[in-house]
This record gives structure tokens, sequence and C-alpha cells, in this order.
């Protein structure tokens, strides 16, 4: 614990929590509370758009992790895993997030951006003018990059401070993702993380 900087050992031998538990903690928490309010919000959006949906944030390896999710009523539809973690730059859910964390995307650039399927972008350059879209326009949307058979729409969730700590989305079916119905579930999608935001204090400046 000492060496992974979670205790320190004073001059007398004796051990105390450092303040890395107490980041990692705090963060817990937040994600619980996130996922209490954002509940009823994802709840709507399950029923408005009949596909999964999904609210994830970062996970420390640089990926996205699903904290919450509402399943589709539909026979055919998105399965996934409460608590499956993603790659951040290759997913609707990701790319919310890290277009508006410069950290985590530098990661990203900085590994290996596997090629999952034949529509999976591989180039930083077009990658980074992905994320710079994202921010212009609040919203993202992939189709068959991480899976062959599924893609997604999502927008970012900003806390109190304005900070983007999450984003919700729905995970659709390939087969059914045509221009039409993109349309039809952007602003939605955007409405509810903008909801989310909402009740977690976020300043109204940065609602698109």
């Amino acid at each position: 614990l000492v060496n992974t900087d979670f205790v320190r050992q004073d001059n007398l031998g004796l051990y105390s929590l450092t303040l890395k538990a107490w980041r990692i903690g705090s963060s817990a928490v937040q994600d619980l509370d996130l996922v209490e309010k954002g509940r009823p919000i994802l709840n709507k959006l399950g029923a408005e758009t009949g596909e999964t949906v999904h609210l994830s944030v970062l996970d420390p390896s640089g990926g996205v992790v699903y904290i919450s999710k509402v399943e589709s009523p539909k026979s055919i539809s998105v399965q996934t895993k409460l608590g499956q973690v993603n790659p951040s730059w290759c997913t609707a859910t990701g790319r919310s997030i890290i277009a508006f964390n410069p950290s985590a995307a530098e990661k990203v650039f900085a590994g290996t951006l596997e090629k999952f399927t034949s529509k999976t972008i591989t180039s930083s350059h077009k990658l980074k003018k992905i994320l710079e879209d994202v921010v212009n326009n609040g919203y993202s949307v992939t189709t068959a990059e991480n899976h062959p058979d599924m893609g997604g729409i999502a927008a970012p969730i900003r806390d109190f401070t304005g900070e983007v700590i999450a984003s919700c989305g729905v995970a659709i079916p390939e087969f059914r993702m045509n221009s039409e119905l993109i349309e039809k579930f952007i602003p939605i999608v955007i409405d509810s993380a903008n909801s989310i935001s909402r009740l977690l204090g976020c300043p109204l400046k940065f609602f698109h």
C-alpha cells in the first residue's frame, strides 16, 4: 500500500491514509450519485427510443465503463454488461468524454489504435478531427467501429463545475442505424445528457 501510494508511514512507523485513497472514494461516491440522479432520465430515454441505454464514465485504463444501463425491450438489441469496459476512442459514449478530456485523449493517442472492425478509424488525424466535431456539435455517433453489428449515439454529461464527467447514449444494432433514425435520436440523447447535467448543477452556459 505504501508502494502504491495509498498509505504513508511516519518516522514512528505508524501508517495513515493518503489523499489517493480519498480521491478514489470520492470518485466512487460521485458515480453512485450520478447513477441515482440519472436513473429516471435513462429510463425515459429508453422508453422514447426503444434501444439499450448506457451511462458511462472514464476508466483508469483510458477506456469507458458502463455504470448504469436500461435494457431494450426489442427482440433484437445490443447486449452489454454493467461494468463492461470498452475502448473510449471508437465508441459513442467514450468519444463524448475524451473529446472534452485532453489528458485522456492524449493517453489514447499515445497507445495503439486497434482496428476492431473494417469501419474502425485508426488514423490519429481523422480521430482528432472527429473529437473536435464532438466538442462543436455536443454529441457523438459511431457505426460498427467497436463491434460490427452495433453503433451508438451519445452526449456528454457535466458536473456543477462544467467539467465533463460522464456520458449517456443509446446503443443500436447496426442494421437499424439509418440516417433518419440517427437524426431523430440525436436531440433526444442530447436532451437526456443535459437533463442529467442540470441535476448535477451544471451552469447553463455549457449547454448546446
